[in-house]
């Protein structure tokens, strides 16, 4: 499932603080549960655990052309836990 996410962050820039709202592209893939067995009795697979993948990351707010290897590991973690939270509702 694909659809548009966006959060706001606040980052020091040039000794300001900015607001800058990042836009993202997300690809949602629920969880897969396990397989134990195959119908024929062969061992089965592990599932797969949900996750959100970003095809498109856009970032405004400053005049500097920032792209998503400049956002920091909490903002990419708040922009998924946004993702999350717009599959679930």
């Amino acid at each position: 499932m694909e659809f548009n996410v966006s959060t706001w962050t606040t980052r020091e820039i040039d000794g300001e603080e900015t607001d800058l709202l990042i836009t993202a592209v997300a690809d949602y893939s629920p969880a897969a549960p396990d397989v134990h067995y195959l119908p024929n009795g062969d061992p089965g697979y592990p599932g797969d655990p949900e996750s959100i993948e970003f095809s498109e990351i856009h970032i405004e707010g400053t005049e500097d052309e920032l792209s998503e290897s400049d956002l920091t590991e909490n903002e990419l973690d708040g922009l998924r836990q946004d993702c999350f939270e717009k599959v679930q509702n």
